[in-house]
């Protein structure tokens, strides 16, 4: 009982830690799925809408949702990045 208590308590601390995350952890989370020689030329921008980092190569780039468990950040060509859609 003690294990499963200490268990969900753990588990359910996960999501506010990442919901207050950085902007700079973010940053650097979307930046991974960037290819190294776009990494300074994409756009990143947040689960929020907010802009991380100004680009003009056309992709743009997204940490790792939050309803997500471990690492997987994305990023897509002008196209499949359109925000206002």
């Amino acid at each position: 009982m003690i294990l499963l208590t200490s268990t969900l308590v753990a588990s359910g601390c996960l999501l506010p830690v990442y919901a207050g995350d950085d902007s700079a952890s973010l940053l650097q989370d979307a930046l991974s799925a960037a290819p190294p020689t776009l990494r300074d030329k994409v756009t990143v921008v947040d689960w929020n809408k907010n802009v991380l980092q100004k680009g003009d190569s056309g992709y743009t780039c997204f940490p790792t949702p939050p309803q997500l468990q471990g690492t997987a950040p994305m990023c897509m060509d002008a196209p499949g990045g359109r925000l206002d859609e």
